[in-house]
């Protein structure tokens, strides 16, 4: 073995710790980023409901005759309903934006991880025969984590409940 793979073996475990964190770091700053998409969203539909409020309110105060006054409640609530089902909708739109915004993010920074990953343990076995057993103990570390990369593979949790029986 040459001196600079005997070095990089050594600095091994500090590389995949580092290479780890720099992910945990990639996935909690796109979280915050979701957190503040929504928290913006939410401060934009609370803004609106506090202007209709008043506007609502202002126009039972402008009211100058009995049939206006009369006819502002059934107006206002038949309004509101029309604006709430709207609000939801957007809403609804929104979140599945926000969430696959996220979930591209997500994947994006798994895939990266994965070629650093590769690109380091490449690194150190390179010019040294293949052994198979550590790529299959490689195989069982990263499978975990195929299903980020693959949608369509059901998440370990998920695919170990299908396979439980329920107990009688």
């Amino acid at each position: 073995m040459s001196t600079t793979q005997d070095q990089s073996t050594r600095n091994l475990p500090f590389t995949l710790h580092k290479l780890n964190l720099e992910l945990q770091v990639k996935l909690l700053r796109l979280l915050q980023e979701n957190s503040q998409q929504w928290l913006d969203y939410s401060h934009r539909l609370l803004h609106d409901s506090i202007s209709e409020s008043d506007a609502a309110m202002q126009s039972l105060l402008d009211a100058d005759d009995w049939r206006k006054l009369a006819d502002l409640p059934n107006d206002a609530f038949w309004q509101k309903v029309q604006r709430r089902l709207s609000d939801s909708q957007a809403a609804m739109q929104a979140l599945l934006k926000m969430q696959a915004s996220f979930s591209t993010g997500a994947q994006q920074a798994m895939q990266a991880w994965q070629k650093d990953l590769a690109r380091i343990l490449g690194a150190i076995t390179q010019g040294q025969p293949q052994n198979p057993s550590g790529q299959n103990a490689l195989q069982a570390w990263l499978q975990p984590w195929q299903w980020l990369q693959n949608p369509a593979t059901p998440e370990p949790a998920k695919a170990e409940s299908k396979d439980k029986k329920p107990a009688k």
